[in-house]
């Protein structure tokens, strides 16, 4: 389940990217000087980290979600 949904999210990227990279194209054309595009291995790799790193905590939860969350091992 988990290979899916990092297929998934990547597939996502993927096109936000390629959004990004159309609206850049546009800047550039339009005179923007410090508009750069950005790659596909520079996003990747922004995710990659994110998925790896701690999860920030959580603020103004309540107790007992807390518990439940911690029982399920995602906090």
């Amino acid at each position: 389940m988990c290979d899916l949904a990092y297929v998934l999210l990547l597939d996502q990227l993927e096109r936000l990217l390629l959004a990004d990279r159309h609206v850049a194209a546009v800047f550039i054309a339009a005179g923007g000087d410090d508009v750069t595009l950005p790659t596909y291995r520079e996003r990747r790799l922004l995710f990659d980290q994110s998925l790896a790193a701690e999860p920030a905590p959580t603020v103004d939860v309540d107790p007992e979600q807390m518990e439940l969350r911690r029982a399920l091992g995602v906090a």
